[in-house]
């Protein structure tokens, strides 16, 4: 699929969805380095699949500066970014949502993808060639706050795509509401078993998202064949955002 000599670098590629992507694409022959809030995590999933770590806080402006500088160091040029920083979603009524809470969740959501950009899209202008990959929370997600936070989300990747387009860099994003990820007992908030049965009945294709499922799609996005995709915004949910 086009990967040999290509580096990455994943935010949030401790656990989850960012390890199963991280995995997938050392798999592939990039070169990856993990980047995320927990150090023991980021370093086993760096040992597992011969790749450098770093702990970052994907909030923090001086964490991601010095993971973009350790990385090229490192690395060299990068060629994919993937930004799988853990997302948030709060089951509480919209007028029951603390400011406090409200402030942790759109930083969640919004800040890491900012501050990702900022610090790596230069390089990839400069060399015109590049790949960004977003994980955005689940639609549908009963959350007021997380699915505005979601649309913002969409809505930066559409807008990244057509300011860093014309410098050969694309920007796709992942809505993917998996089975053995931190995302999914946040997704369904605490519900009760015959409650959550009802929401996987609920799926037309009748399950939820496998890491392999999830590793094929973002291989599939970064890949040269997806050379004329961006801003797109794919569902890996079942059918569950319909």
């Amino acid at each position: 699929m086009g990967f040999t000599g290509k580096t990455a670098v994943v935010i949030g590629g401790g656990t989850g969805m960012g390890a199963s992507i991280a995995q997938a694409l050392a798999g592939a022959g990039v070169r990856v380095m993990i980047a995320d809030a927990d150090a023991d995590m980021a370093e086993a999933v760096a040992q597992g699949i011969g790749g450098l770590w770093a702990q970052v806080n994907p909030a923090s402006n001086s964490d991601l500066g010095a993971v973009a500088y350790k990385a090229a160091d490192a690395l060299g040029d990068i060629d994919i970014l993937v930004n799988a920083a853990p997302v948030q979603v709060l089951h509480k009524p919209l007028d029951q949502v603390t400011e406090a809470e409200f402030d942790t969740l759109l930083l969640a959501q919004t800040k890491p993808l900012y501050l990702a950009a900022r610090h790596f899209a230069p390089a990839m202008q400069a060399r015109r060639s590049g790949v960004i990959l977003n994980l955005i929370g689940p639609a549908k997600s009963q959350s007021v706050w997380a699915d505005a936070a979601r649309g913002w989300a969409m809505a930066a990747t559409k807008s990244m795509a057509l300011d860093l387009g014309p410098h050969g860099i694309r920007v796709n994003a992942l809505s993917v509401l998996a089975d053995t990820t931190p995302a999914l007992p946040s997704f369904l908030g605490g519900a009760k078993n015959d409650d959550r049965a009802r929401r996987l009945a609920a799926i037309p294709l009748g399950r939820y998202a496998l890491p392999d499922d999830l590793a094929q799609a973002a291989l599939f996005l970064c890949s040269e064949p997806a050379s004329l995709i961006t801003g797109t915004v794919l569902d890996i949910d079942g059918g569950a955002g319909l």
